[in-house]
Order: structure tokens, then C-alpha cells, then sequence
């Protein structure tokens, strides 16, 4: 059981403000956007409008990234408010200023562009003159460049980005990248229950920028989106009937040898079809592959998408020798489907079943 005077949450903030040390500069920086978002604080300036970063003026090695935070709230700052409750003493001030000396950039310190005799001078004059005019003076210039430095960090973090703005502004990218990225062409096939997600074709923008597409990449596509073994088999013939029209008949059309004669109602072809093994399937799997049934028709749409309105394909269903079971009348059986998952066997398979085919026309 959870105590009585538990804490709703352990405070980050706490932590770092009373450990900066432990810290690593970015992740910091991002814990400290955060909260002062929580703050109110909303927007991309958030961190270069209340976050200062001075100069270090130590001259001894650096054990972390970060050499000291303060937080300033109505004239006081937040190291001594460590220990309170984060959540509602800011709340009620506001955070006015949050100054952060990182140890590792910088004009001064052990890691400074400067030579380190500027650093001994700055650090003298504030020692002795209590005077923090010159290292101010430095703060001006180095405070922008480590909060682009920062800014630059993030750029590059679309998780980051996604966290903060709450959209994906990644993935139109991709999706322009693949051909699809017109507002009229998103979530065209995640509309029904097939749910083909933009971020699924996102994913294979590479695959579908490559015109035409090969059965190498296809392949490749299908098993990873798919999860399941397939094969594609290229140029399988199959015999197409002739229109009354083209076929040859004597003494009125099509009758010209050499040119438009033809003797029969069909021809074959080899450039039409394309075959698809899948398999061996559980059970399970098996029977999202059915006709109709949810895999079925994703399987229809990625073809679509992938390889176009061109070909047709026949689909080959393996079941695994393991879930082949004979039909039988029974109050315990489920209704089975004749032609496709139903089996008259009476002992069990040692070979995996492969007679389930069906064919896939796009148009």
C-alpha cells in the first residue's frame, strides 16, 4: 500500500538543482525546458529568454559538465528551495532568471578559447573588487552560442521535437520523399480496418522512391512489415482468354498468317504474374491471410502501393504440418471455411500443406 503522506511525484528538478553535478549538460538543459514549461512558459524561446549560461572562472579540472545552476525567483534564488516543493514555490513567483555555468565551452575556465590568463584576471577582479562586470561582459557573447549549441542538439532529435511541439514534422518529409506526401494522398489507407499506417509507408520511403520496384525490395518489404516468411516467385505463366474479337475465324477476321492469325481462345503469358509463398503459417496467421481477412487485404494494399495497378498476383498459403487438423462435426469445432482451412485427414501431417491459393487483382 502506498503511505498516506506520499509525494505525488519525485521532483527531476529538485535533483538537479541540488545535484547539477550528476547531470549531463543536454539532458539538463532539456529537464529545465520542460519545467518551465510547466511554468507557463510555452514556446520554442524558452530556453534562450530564461536561461543564462556564464562563464566558468575555476581554474581546476572540470569532474562534470556542469559546474553550478541557480535558479532566481522574485529576488531569490532556488538552490536554498532545493529541498521545498518545486511544483508550487515557482509556481506562485515565476521563474525570472535560471543561470547555469556549464564547465566543458566557453570564453573562460579550464576548457576556454581564451588564454588562461584571462580567466586568472576575471577570477581576480571578482575575487577581490567584488566586481562580476568583466565575466558579464563575456557572458553577452558566450550565453547565445551555447544555447545555439544547445538548440542545434535538439534540431537533430526528432523525438525531442515530437515531445515538445506534439506533432511529427519529420514524417511529411518522408512521405514527400516517397510520393505521397500531398495533404489529399495521407491516411488514404489507414481510413478502415486495414490500417496501413503513413508511418509504415514512411518507413519504406526509400524502397518506394525506387520506380520501378524490384522483387529483391519488395520482398524485403513484405517480410517486415508482415512478420512472416515470403517468397516471390517473378514471370509465372498462366493462360488468358482471347475477346471474341481477336480470336481468328475463317473467312471474316484476324485470318492473316504471320500477323493476326491465331489458332485457339487463349494465349500465354509470362509478363502479367507474380507469385507469392507465404509461409510456413501458424495457425494463427494463417487465418489473417484468408481471403478478406485483415492481412489479406493490407497484403492487397502494399501491393497497390509498391507495384501498382500492372500485375496480378497469386498468393500460395503454407500451413504448418503442426496446425493442419481434420474437420470434424462438433459442438467444439469452429465453423470452417471449405477450400481453405478445412482438411479431411485423419492422422497427423508430417508435411506442411501448400494447396491454398488465391489471386490479387488490383484493377
Amino acid at each position: 500500500m502506498s503511505a498516506t503522506q506520499r509525494r505525488f511525484q519525485s521532483s527531476v528538478v529538485e535533483r538537479l538543482l541540488a545535484e547539477p553535478y550528476r547531470f549531463e549538460f543536454f539532458q539538463a538543459v532539456r529537464v529545465l525546458d520542460i519545467w518551465l514549461k510547466t511554468q507557463g512558459i510555452e514556446g520554442d524561446q524558452a530556453v534562450a529568454d530564461y536561461v543564462r549560461f556564464e562563464n566558468s572562472i575555476s581554474l581546476s579540472f572540470p569532474p562534470s559538465e556542469i559546474e553550478s545552476l541557480r535558479v532566481e525567483t522574485g529576488g531569490e534564488d532556488l538552490p536554498a528551495l532545493a529541498t521545498a516543493d518545486l511544483g508550487t514555490a515557482p509556481a506562485s513567483a515565476g521563474p525570472k532568471r535560471i543561470y547555469m555555468t556549464p564547465a566543458f565551452m566557453g570564453f573562460l575556465g579550464p576548457n576556454g578559447t581564451l588564454p588562461r590568463h584571462y580567466s586568472e584576471r576575471v577570477s581576480s577582479h571578482q575575487l577581490y573588487r567584488r566586481d562580476a562586470g568583466p565575466r558579464a561582459f563575456l557572458d553577452t557573447y558566450s550565453n547565445r552560442a551555447v544555447a545555439l549549441f544547445y538548440g542545434a542538439w535538439k534540431k537533430y532529435r526528432l523525438e525531442l521535437e515530437y515531445e515538445s511541439k506534439g506533432k511529427n514534422g519529420f514524417l511529411p518529409l518522408l512521405m514527400s520523399l516517397s510520393g505521397l506526401g500531398h495533404p489529399t494522398l495521407r491516411d488514404r489507407l489507414s481510413s478502415d480496418d486495414v490500417g496501413i499506417l503513413d508511418e509504415s509507408l514512411a518507413y519504406f520511403a526509400g524502397a518506394l522512391w525506387h520506380r520501378p520496384a524490384s522483387s529483391v525490395h519488395l520482398q524485403a518489404i513484405l517480410r517486415e512489415y508482415f512478420q512472416v516468411n515470403i517468397e516471390i516467385e517473378q514471370f509465372v505463366g498462366k493462360f488468358y482468354p482471347l475477346p471474341l474479337e481477336h480470336q481468328t475465324i475463317l473467312g471474316c477476321a484476324n485470318a492473316e498468317l504471320g500477323s493476326s492469325a491465331l489458332v485457339g481462345q487463349r494465349v500465354w503469358q509470362r509478363d502479367l504474374r507474380i507469385a507469392l509463398k507465404i509461409g510456413p503459417l501458424r495457425r494463427k496467421d494463417f487465418e489473417r491471410f484468408l481471403p478478406r481477412e485483415t492481412a489479406a487485404r493490407a497484403l492487397e494494399q502494399m501491393l497497390k502501393v509498391f507495384v501498382g495497378l500492372t500485375l496480378e498476383f497469386e498468393v500460395q498459403l503454407i500451413l504448418h504440418a503442426d496446425d493442419v487438423r481434420g474437420f470434424e462435426l462438433s459442438e467444439h469445432r469452429t465453423t470452417g471455411r471449405l477450400g481453405w482451412d478445412t482438411f479431411l485427414s485423419t492422422k497427423k501431417q508430417v508435411q506442411n500443406r501448400s494447396d491454398i491459393r488465391y489471386t490479387i487483382n488490383p484493377l
